[in-house]
């Protein structure tokens, strides 16, 4: 049986991505343990991809962490961006098994093919916005269709991003987005 991953100390849920380690849970014999991957503030967000490991968005590490549950290691790809730059803040598999990221500072929605285990199976698609603005700390979520949309932080646009075309389209004029913490 594989294990559990937890990307916050459970008494810190509510700022997960201040954690410089995660929270490993096994379910067969029901232990806790903690793997450090970084220093805080290095990843906010992940997937499971279809492998089975576990996709870490990295937000100011340089590097994408690939987690097997089962063999409990990791492995750093990159570098795919410079550190501390708040890159990106989610993750989501869509259906061709690619992950997308969602830019938190970030201009660039990013892609990543979890087969590839190089920053060659990672690109950059944009820009989605201007450089330097948290517009969509909110992350990605995955439409029925397929389509990824991005969800705003300070900003009255959703991005839809469409997976296929490596296009995307903006949704101006959202009624009732709160923006901000």
């Amino acid at each position: 049986m594989g294990r559990l991953l937890i990307n916050a100390i459970i008494a810190k849920a509510i700022d997960p991505f201040s954690q410089s380690n995660i929270g490993i849970f096994n379910p067969s014999d029901y232990s806790f343990s903690n793997l450090v991957i970084g220093s805080a503030g290095s990843f906010q967000g992940g997937c499971l991809s279809p492998q089975g490991n576990v996709i870490l968005a990295p937000r100011d590490s340089a590097n994408i962490v690939v987690y097997s549950p089962q063999t409990g290691l990791y492995t750093n790809v990159g570098p795919i961006q410079a550190r501390n730059i708040d890159g990106f803040c989610g993750a989501v598999t869509v259906p061709s098994g690619n992950i997308i990221f969602s830019p938190l500072y970030s201009a660039n929605i990013g892609v990543y093919d979890p087969t590839n285990l190089t920053s060659s199976g990672f690109s950059n698609i944009g820009p989605v916005k201007a450089s330097g603005t948290a517009t969509f700390e909110g992350g990605a979520s995955l439409a029925p269709d397929g389509n990824v949309f991005l969800i705003p932080y300070s900003s009255a646009n959703v991005i839809v991003f469409n997976p296929v075309s490596l296009t995307f389209s903006n949704i101006v004029s959202v009624v009732g987005i709160v923006t901000g913490k």
